[in-house]
């Protein structure tokens, strides 16, 4: 400015606004749609305006002028909204659709069609689209091809008005092959009726009909549509004038040659065939899963049957084969046509159930599709009587075969002793018959081959559709592309199943290239070189583009990744050569390398890749996953951690103690039922994910990091394992120039990230990711003369199981995104070199987890195993053949395992000790009866399958090293077993384990069972116990019954004297024995005196192993080997080749089965005079008062400890007795000190075990209730002062011998234990059956109650009056004495509870004048009658408690609710509680209106007057002064948890306040 001017500046009085005031200009115009753009790109409004605060002057914003941003958030978020929502018109969505439309007409133009929306309707809502190009492509196609029809529901979200919308597409197929289908008319409707889809084709063929006119409309030859009969319906309407009958008439004329001229004309509609195969999955599962694959077989040769004689053929076995009960000759032919003609079908079961598709998009509406059933007529339209019809030549044809199948089978004479027929189902058969033959040429093959009936149009027709019965049954079901977005498919059964685009294509010729071994089978070459101890894979010749030179494939070592890259520069070429010369270095440094464990892996998976039903051998092993809401991150991480060292560990412990730990116990199951192959069923993982919810919040039904539960759930299952599971790391910063090293420290993971940066090129390999995370590097601290120092990380501990995680998820832009970037996958890994000091540590890949998808917050997980075979794609619940590279873009989680040394896979007497085990009879017991023990864990269950499999020879024997390692896992690392007694203590400790969970079985099976008897002379201390000793000196194997003692004397561990004497009594021999002693066990003379009671199998010694082949008394000596080769050699070389005089041997010796040891136990004699029963006599009959007490007697009650529920009550009038019933009764009896009556389950489960908690050789009588064979009752009465024994058999049979042995020898075992001396001569049994004094049994179901009759005749020495006494006499006896003792036990009962209610004679009287509003005062009962939301809108608790425990006032209300009320079931019905009175009509009435009532009824009022009425009694009241009393305690449930919480609220106020 010119200073020569002057500025006059004026202020006028008036203000603006304030200086605390702010104030903006409205944002608009250019930078409104600027800002639109921004929110368009991510970026958020809160964040936006902050941004613009920032970048605003201090002094403008002092000025309050906020022009840039407005005065609050309010206006970016208005912009916001108005960004997402850009193609709304018009507030009004109607309004806003029709300005659409109009502008679409606009944008799209026509020739007699313009725009894309046609049709718009307000109720009911409803949109239809189409446009002229789709006609003239219509018209173009379906004369000529088949034309699809099909919906669905996941297209619109949840909206206000709260309908379902569905999305209706009609397609043409794509000329183009491969190619998805073209949509020409769509439709979005909140109905779905034939009316209206109708009504779309109908107004969609006008519009054709204006462009070409009525006469050229086209009709295609076929329509596809899923089960719906709305789209089959309208296609028969609109194309054919015809309806559903007319059609089946056509189609019968057809295939059986007796068609009209104009039958060839129209449109054939067809039903989806996976659809079909679908809803009869859901049959078969329902009603038919124990022959799944039979039924789905079944149904799949309908389908393929080509002819209606082939059909009627077919039909006619397969209803002989579901109506027939026995196996008989025409069963059996039936089933092996059926059998045949499954042959043919070139599809396993699987692939069967993978076209399988049931996908239901219209929700819980009902809707009227093909196959369904139990509707009720009222709701039935016209076509759904035309659909269900059975009016009509096919049902016809099926009705007179059925009816020829079941006269046949009624007309022949059956054997009795053919087998049952396992695959009779009446219930399959029906739903066949009527649910599935009405519409058979819907769905069936009949219309394709009508034998040169047909004409040309009929012909291409078959054509066409013998195309689309291939394409169903791919996955495919609706396929659409959105303006701007990839194409998407939805496939299978879930509609949240998304298969992006890219997952589709076909990999190019480099992809292939990049691929890399680890998705071939090991190869002969593989085989070679770890034969040739070589550790990396042999190279590989590559061409470089553009050169004529050859290099060598880069490798490093212990790396299996090996790419070409033709694309490579001259520069790239150098350094191959310079990397190939580093590799030939390190190959001298590790030629010598070899595992024998890595040679066998890769042995066995190159023959199980030949083997053609690898993929079901995979499928037995390990079972998948189904898929609950989001759960693929869990299903994924479960399959890579099922099987690896740590949680094969954890998993012993799971059977131990770690399956009572609450919050655990459901995730760990699941892991064991994978490890096992066992089925995990929806309900096993719902409840794992619910514990994973409660432990770590990883909420159900939400998309998680497969990491996550890495570092949360898996991570704590580590902890509870050791430290050993934990990869430990040091790093340290060291000085290059004066080598100090500071801050030291180590670090604990459970796994190594590696992250992919941005110099990392792509197909770099894991071990490159390796070599990056543990490269030294510099940081920003100095030491001296300001060097920086090397940040040094070096692993210290290395775990057995190696899990890596290759970081994929990255933030750009604040926007989480993925990195695809390929990886190459290392088959084998060096992890020693980062080790400190370095050495080799090879580890080998056992899985890989892959995410699917191009985001980071959402996509799919699978896993894929990848251990050297063929892979195997883990998809959830699928399981197939993996061929994919996308493993290269997708591996995020990779599992590897240790490859160990061969010093240290096992202990070096391991594999002898093992196949000196597995060649006695001992283990042949343990094979037969540890699998199918509980508690099996997955690690022994893989060690049973593997020992199966192992090949054995006359002459070799294989060493299996997969064995010897996981066995070595099960009893600890070798280091533990380096002493002397190595030998036996790895024995002991393998035999241990294998019966762990079943130590009967070790004890039949090997060793000695003793009874040990000490005594001190100088204390007089005695101690007596049983012991079984697997290892026994070769001394002390004696027969059974022998008493051995020892010649010294040892230390009292009472007195501290040295005068202990110790004594053996052995009681029992295995099938195996195993003695220790020094090389002369095995001389020529002491094999001659064993082998007269025993047969050599095996002998151990630190030189050497020697297994004997044969039996008895001809056994052939073998050395064996380290190669595992079985070399002849004679007895008197023995000594000379095992050279090993010094130290101890163990001797496997087989017991002879031709040598009987054992004397007979027992003696049967006559019944004689020594029995004795008084004359008293014991009256079976019951006053009348009390039977109808009997009748009437119901449960809960509690007999002593014992609670008998409704079912063990019934048993006592009408069926079998159970263990409770025999205690029940046996509670009634007196107790006496010198009797004891044994528990009913004591015979099964206790008899094998002897008793220290009581004595029995000072008692007068015992006596042991048995369940033979848990089928028959019986009593045996033991009177062990007089070596007597009673035995009572309601059959009046003769004793059986195996009961007798096994009393007996329980007997003689427990005399030595008490008195360690052993019963001189035999036991005497008498069977007093024989006496003619006691009742024998008449019927089929009273050994029970007889067996208590005995009890009771033989504690009170007392007969019966009559011994024909009838079982239902019997049996009111047995339960009027335990009510008896009840009313006693209720009598003792000072609190009023359930025993109270059920002893009132007079309750069905008092509950008969409530429920039919007799009870005077009945307030709650005409109160519920009038209105019953009333009083139960009260929910109050606590009626009586000052009377009633709450635990005994429910068992009241289901006691009343049992006795009083019935269900009663009606067609079309939900099954509705009914009183049991016939005058109760009133209240039976109000119990109809709503399936409710009948509990509020029993909890508002019946309980509650019961309860007044029988507490009124006791206490000398009336029921309405009782009834006062009650109610006043008497609260809200609701209002006491309100103030519950407002107590809490104003605690937390005081406690801030504080």
């Amino acid at each position: 400015m010119d200073k020569s001017y002057r500025v006059s500046l004026e202020i006028t009085p008036e203000v603006k606004h304030r200086m605390n005031e702010s104030h903006a200009r409205p944002i608009s115009g250019e930078l409104r749609q600027k800002t639109k753009e921004e929110f368009n790109h991510g970026q958020k409004p809160y964040k936006h305006y902050l941004d613009k605060i920032r970048e605003t002057p201090l002094d403008v914003k002092i000025a309050g002028n906020f022009s840039n941003f407005g005065t609050t958030t309010r206006t970016f978020q208005q912009i916001s909204s108005e960004s997402k929502y850009q193609n709304k018109l018009d507030k009004c969505e109607f309004e806003s659709l029709c300005l659409q439309a109009q502008n679409m007409k606009d944008q799209i133009l026509g020739g007699k069609v313009c725009g894309f929306i046609q049709h718009i309707a307000v109720l009911p809502p409803y949109v239809m689209y189409w446009t002229e190009m789709g006609i003239r492509i219509w018209h173009d196609m379906a004369k000529s091809s088949t034309v699809y029809w099909d919906a669905t529901g996941s297209l619109l979200s949840h909206r206000t008005d709260k309908l379902k919308y569905y999305y209706y597409e009609l397609a043409c197929v794509n000329p183009v092959a491969g190619q998805p289908v073209i949509p020409v008319s769509s439709m979005i409707s909140s109905l779905h009726s034939t009316a209206l889809v109708r009504f779309w084709l109908a107004e969609f063929r006008r519009s054709e009909k204006k462009i070409y006119g009525h006469a050229n409309a086209s009709i295609p030859h076929q329509v596809n549509s899923d089960r719906s009969m709305a789209f089959i319906q309208a296609s028969l309407s609109e194309f054919n004038n015809e309806n559903l009958n007319t059609f089946r008439h056509r189609a019968y004329r057809l295939v059986t040659g007796a068609a009209k001229d104009d039958d060839f004309d129209g449109t054939f509609p067809h039903a989806c065939l996976s659809h079909v195969m679908g809803s009869f999955r859901k049959i078969v599962n329902d009603h038919y899963k124990t022959n799944y694959n039979f039924g789905m077989y079944c149904f799949s040769i309908l389908l393929n049957s080509a002819t209606l004689i082939d059909l009627e053929e077919r039909l006619k076995a397969i209803y002989h084969v579901l109506s027939s009960t026995v196996l008989d000759k025409k069963t059996l032919e039936s089933f092996d046509y059926i059998q045949g003609k499954v042959e043919t079908l070139d599809m396993d079961i699987d692939a069967l159930t993978d076209v399988c598709t049931d996908s239901i998009y219209l929700g819980d509406e009902q809707v009227a599709e093909l196959f369904t059933e139990e509707t009720h007529p009222d709701c039935l339209t016209e076509e759904d009587f035309d659909m269900r019809s059975t009016r009509n030549e096919f049902c016809s044809v099926a009705n007179n075969i059925l009816q020829t199948v079941r006269s046949g089978l009624n007309e022949s004479t059956i054997p009795g002793n053919l087998p049952r027929n396992k695959r009779y189902s009446p219930v399959l058969l029906e739903k066949i018959h009527k649910l599935y033959i009405p519409t058979i040429p819907l769905w069936t093959n009949l219309l394709l081959e009508l034998d040169g009936k047909t004409t040309k149009r009929l012909d291409e027709i078959s054509v066409k559709l013998k195309e689309h019965i291939i394409a169903v049954q791919e996955l495919a079901v609706l396929k659409y592309i959105k303006p701007g977005h990839r194409l998407v498919t939805r496939k299978g059964r879930s509609t949240k199943t998304i298969e992006e685009s890219w997952d589709k294509k076909h990999a190019t010729t480099k992809d292939k290239q990049l691929i890399g071994k680890y998705q071939k089978t090991p190869s002969a070459v593989v085989i070679k070189n770890l034969k040739d101890k070589s550790t990396v894979t042999p190279k590989k010749t590559v061409y470089i583009a553009k050169s004529t030179n050859k290099v060598e494939a880069k490798g490093k070592v212990g790396r299996e990744s090996d790419y070409q890259d033709t694309d490579k520069t001259a520069d790239i070429q150098t350094s191959l050569i310079k990397e190939h010369t580093e590799l030939t270095c390190n190959l001298k440094d590790h030629k010598d390398n070899n595992s024998k464990y890595l040679q066998e892996i890769y042995k066995d998976m190159d023959r199980e890749c030949n083997n053609p039903s690898y993929l079901q051998l995979v499928k037995d092993s390990r079972s998948g996953l189904p898929n609950v809401g989001e759960s693929c991150w869990f299903n994924s991480v479960v399959q890579m951690f099922s099987n690896t060292k740590f949680m094969r560990n954890i998993n012993e412990q799971f059977q131990i103690d770690l399956s009572y730990e609450e919050n655990i116990r459901t995730v760990l199951g699941v892991f064991d039922k994978v490890g096992k192959g066992k089925e995990v069923t929806r309900g096993d993982l719902q409840n794992a994910l619910n514990d994973l919810y409660t432990l770590y919040g990883l909420e159900t039904e939400q998309q998680h990091d497969a990491h996550e539960f890495v570092q949360t759930a898996i991570q704590h299952f580590m902890e509870l394992f050791g430290e050993d599971t934990y990869i430990k790391v040091k790093e340290s910063y060291i000085c290059t120039s004066c080598g100090d090293r500071s801050g030291i420290g180590e670090q604990i993971y459970n796994d190594l990230q590696l992250s992919i940066g941005d110099d990392v090129e792509p197909h770099e390999d894991i071990q490159d990711l390796l070599n990056r995370y543990f490269s030294d590097e510099q940081i920003d601290l100095t030491c001296c003369e300001d060097n920086k120092k090397w940040r040094n990380v070096r692993l210290l501990n290395i775990p057995a199981d190696l899990s890596i995680c290759v970081v994929r998820h990255g933030m750009k832009n604040n926007r989480a995104i993925k990195n695809s970037k390929p990886i190459s996958i290392n088959r084998i890994i060096n992890m020693g070199k980062y080790m400190h000091p370095q050495s080799d540590v090879f580890y080998r890949l056992t899985g890989v987890v892959m995410h699917h998808g191009a985001g980071a917050r959402k996509g799919h997980y699978t896993y894929v195993k990848e251990d050297g075979g063929k892979p195997v794609l883990f998809d959830d619940a699928a399981i197939s053949i993996f061929d994919s590279n996308r493993i290269l873009t997708d591996g995020y989680l990779f599992q590897y395992e240790l490859i160990p040394d061969d010093d240290n896979i096992c202990h070096h007497s391991l594999p002898g000790v093992f196949h000196a085990i597995k060649e006695t009879m001992g283990w042949s017991e343990i094979d037969n009866s540890v699998p199918f023990t509980l508690g099996l864990s997955v690690r022994k269950n893989e060690l049973l399958q593997l020992i199966e499999k192992l090949e054995i020879s006359n002459d070799n024997i294989h060493n299996s090293w997969k064995i010897y390692k996981l066995l070595q896992e099960s009893i600890g690392p070798a280091t533990f077993y380096n002493g002397e007694d190595c030998l036996q203590e790895v024995i002991k400790a393998v035999l241990e384990y294998f019966c762990r969970n079943c130590p009967n079985v070790l004890q039949r099976a090997f060793g000695l069972s003793t009874i040990r008897h000490a005594h001190c002379a100088s204390c007089n201390f005695k101690s007596t116990h049983n012991q079984h000793d697997i290892i026994t000196d070769i001394d002390e194997l004696q027969p059974v019954h022998t008493y051995l003692s020892t010649a010294s004397k040892s230390t009292c561990t009472v007195c501290g004297e040295k005068s202990l004497t110790e004594e053996k009594y052995i009681t029992k021999i295995g099938n195996t024995v195993i003695v220790t002693g020094f090389l002369d066990m095995i001389y020529p003379k002491s094999l001659q005196q064993l082998g007269a009671m025993y047969s050599p199998r095996a002998f151990l010694s630190p030189s050497g192993t020697i297994l004997f082949r044969g039996k008895d008394n001809n056994v052939l000596p073998l050395l064996l080997e380290e190669s595992g080769s079985l070399i002849n050699i004679s007895s008197d070389d023995i000594s000379s080749t095992l050279q090993d005089t010094t130290n101890p041997c163990i001797f496997l010796l087989d017991r002879r089965s031709d040598i009987e040891v054992l004397d007979p136990l027992y003696k049967l004699i006559e019944a004689n005079g020594d029995f004795q029963i008084d004359s008293e006599t014991l009256s079976l009959s019951i006053p009348a008062e009390d039977i109808s007490l009997i009748e009437k007697f119901t449960a809960p009650f509690t007999s002593g400890s014992l609670k008998l529920e409704k079912d063990d009550v019934d048993r006592f009038l009408h069926k079998d007795f159970s263990d409770k019933n025999i205690d029940a009764f046996c509670h009634t009896l007196t107790k006496e000190d010198n009797c004891i009556l044994m528990p009913a389950a004591w015979y099964h489960d206790s008899l094998s075990s002897l008793q220290k908690e009581f004595t029995w050789f000072d008692k007068k009588c015992i006596m042991i209730p048995a369940n033979v064979r848990q089928n028959h009752w019986i009593l045996i009465v033991i009177r062990p002062a007089e070596r007597t024994m009673y035995y009572l058999d309601p059959l009046a049979m003769e004793p059986i011998t195996e009961v007798l042995d096994r009393v007996c020898s329980v007997l003689n075992n427990q005399c030595v234990l008490e008195t360690f001396t052993s019963v001189k001569g035999h036991w005497i049994v008498q069977n007093l059956m024989e006496t003619g004094l006691f009742p024998v049994q008449r019927d089929s179901s009273s050994c029970g109650p007889l067996t208590c009759l005995y009890v009771t005749m033989i504690k009170g020495n007392r007969s019966v009056g009559q011994l024909n006494v009838t079982g239902i006499q019997l049996r009111q006896y047995i339960l009027n004495e335990i009510i008896k003792s009840y009313k006693e036990q209720a009598e003792g009962y000072t609190v009023f509870g359930i025993h109270n209610i059920i002893l009132t004679s007079d309750l069905d009287e008092i509950v008969h004048n409530i429920v039919t509003g007799k009870q005077k005062s009945n307030t709650a009962h005409n109160s519920f009658m009038k209105n019953p939301n009333v009083i139960h809108r009260k929910a109050l608790i606590g009626y009586g408690s000052d009377f009633i425990e709450r635990d005994e006032y429910y068992e009241v209300e289901s006691y009343l609710f049992d006795r009083y009320f019935t269900q009663i079931k009606k067609p079309f019905r939900l099954p509705n509680n009914q009183c049991i009175f016939d005058d109760a009509d009133e209240l039976n009435k109000k119990l109809l209106q709503n399936f409710v009532y009948k509990g509020w009824y029993v909890d508002c009022v019946l309980v509650k007057e019961v309860l007044a009425e029988v507490l009124g009694r006791i206490h000398g009241k009336s029921g309405t002064e009782i009834r006062r009393l009650c109610i006043e305690t008497e609260f809200s449930a609701t209002e006491a948890i309100k103030d519950e919480i407002k107590g809490f609220r104003e605690a937390r106020k005081k406690l801030k306040m504080d």
